[in-house]
């Protein structure tokens, strides 16, 4: 009696798991959608359908990037490419077209037997965006190869500029490195490494020396540097007679 119910209980597993593949089967037999995923390029922030892009962590020599704009299919990989259109939406969009950005493409390419692929997006590091960021948006739109995916997960913006904001750190800090200005945070990052990033909290003047001596030591480096090499704020707007003031990083306790 209890093999009889453990081999009814395997056939209707069975039965049920057979019905299922055939039900997803019919779903996706007549079906190919598309839509937009999330990223896995680090340099990108994405908050919720924006990606986020700022030269400024860049070398000053890089005046381009192309930004990957991935896309999935939904239904089945086929073995050939297969073509897919973007739509640029006007009322979402900044960045001047040849000036900006490079123009879109005619199309873009799922190639054969992928479920994953990417809108290729090159943007220019333009002099108006260390002031204010350009931004593109865009809309995938039906084809005789695919349909209209994931309805939340059809338009995306892509957000793009050469802004370096204060960090949220630089407060706590700010005994040591004084104002803040872009010129002293881009030095800095070249002087640490990375974004430039330090602790994120409150610390009493007498433990930076004490807590963080490596850290204390580098931005000596930076006061060095800002000694030798004088540079102003206003400088980047290419006025030789106004230059603004000296930027000068006080480090005291050193």
């Amino acid at each position: 009696m209890k093999k009889r119910k453990i081999h009814f209980v395997i056939l209707s597993l069975f039965a049920l798991l057979m019905a299922c593949d055939k039900g997803e089967n019919l779903m996706y037999k007549d079906f190919s959608g598309l839509h937009f995923v999330a990223p896995t390029d680090t340099t990108l922030i994405l908050r919720r359908d924006t990606l986020i892009y700022s030269f400024a962590f860049e070398k000053p020599e890089i005046k381009e990037k192309i930004i990957y704009i991935p896309v999935e299919i939904e239904g089945f990989r086929e073995n050939k490419d297969r073509k897919f259109n973007v739509q640029l939406i006007k009322e979402g969009t900044t960045a001047e077209s040849g000036v900006h950005y490079e123009a879109l493409q005619e199309y873009y390419t799922v190639k054969a037997n992928q479920g994953r692929d990417s809108i290729a997006l090159k943007v220019k590091r333009t002099l108006d965006i260390r002031n204010t960021a350009k931004t593109i948006t865009l809309k995938l739109v039906p084809t005789d190869e695919f349909e209209v995916g994931l309805y939340d997960k059809q338009q995306v913006s892509i957000s793009f500029s050469d802004i370096l904001e204060e960090p949220d750190w630089w407060e706590n800090w700010k005994y040591l490195f004084g104002e803040y200005h872009r010129i002293k945070y881009q030095e800095w990052i070249k002087i640490k490494g990375g974004k430039g990033e330090l602790p994120n909290k409150e610390i009493k003047r007498w433990q930076f020396l004490q807590n963080y001596p490596t850290e204390c030591m580098l931005i000596m480096q930076l006061r060095l540097y800002f000694e030798k090499n004088p540079r102003y704020t206003l400088e980047e707007l290419a006025d030789p007679n106004n230059k603004g003031e000296r930027i000068i990083v006080p480090c005291p306790i050193l």
